[in-house]
């Protein structure tokens, strides 16, 4: 598996939540995109996540979001691609721009993710220490009334790939999703944050699709858009 070198540039930004103000994506300097995504970073205080706007499609197939592992069913979709979900090609969340993450879920399917995974380089002292948290964040949904939507989960891995806890955002009850003026998707804003547990050192996103009521006889699709990780300093 190729890794992907990454240039990072320290910032002031601590932006979660992806849409709104676009939180800047990783530059990638070199190599192909291996599956699951993989990266190395330095800086705190920005979005580390490869493509957490699913803008960026894979070169093999212009439907894989670049930087994800691939999955069956699993696309970077064009809003207004899908008419019965967004009728027009505008976001389905501010500052949204021309893709979204769309998970679809087949009968007896009761749930599917894409990951990436990102080692941590110069944090160490910093990060056992207890000095650090995780921020995460973002725009998740599905179909309204429907019986799927999503989430955004990162596992803190130790140097040998266990792992030492997970943090998530909640799981948007697709009852309660605001009806759009257009189509039957919606999407809404999560975040969560955790410690950076001691003795991470790699951290392993996932974009999942659920069930929340575990209906499971049913086709389903979930939503996310505007995907951010970010790793800063705690505050108190």
């Amino acid at each position: 598996m190729s890794v992907l070198r990454i240039l990072c540039f320290a910032t002031a930004m601590v932006l979660i939540g992806g849409c709104g103000k676009r939180t800047p994506q990783v530059q990638q300097l070199s190599g192909s995109s291996p599956s699951p995504g993989t990266a190395a970073v330095t800086a705190l205080d920005r979005n580390i996540l490869i493509n957490g706007d699913a803008e960026a499609q894979s070169q093999a197939s212009k439907d894989v979001p670049e930087g994800w592992s691939r999955t069956a069913d699993v696309v970077a979709m064009n809003y207004g691609g899908v008419p019965d979900e967004w009728q027009t090609s505008k976001p389905g969340c501010p500052d949204g721009r021309e893709r979204y993450f769309r998970l679809a879920l087949s009968i007896n399917e009761p749930a599917k993710s894409i990951n990436q995974r990102i080692t941590l380089i110069g944090l160490e002292s910093e990060i056992d220490a207890g000095h650090l948290e995780c921020a995460l964040g973002g725009w998740f949904g599905g179909w309204v009334g429907g019986d799927a939507s999503a989430k955004l989960e990162v596992d803190f891995l130790n140097g040998d790939g266990a792992v030492l806890g997970t943090a998530a955002t909640d799981v948007p009850d697709p009852a309660t999703l605001q009806k759009p003026e257009t189509g039957k998707a919606s999407l809404t804003r999560q975040i969560a944050a955790a410690p950076v547990p001691a003795g991470t050192r790699k951290l392993e996103v996932r974009i999942t699709a659920v069930r929340p009521a575990q209906k499971v006889d049913t086709n389903a699709v979930a939503v996310a858009d505007g995907l951010s990780v970010v790793l800063r300093k705690k505050s108190n």
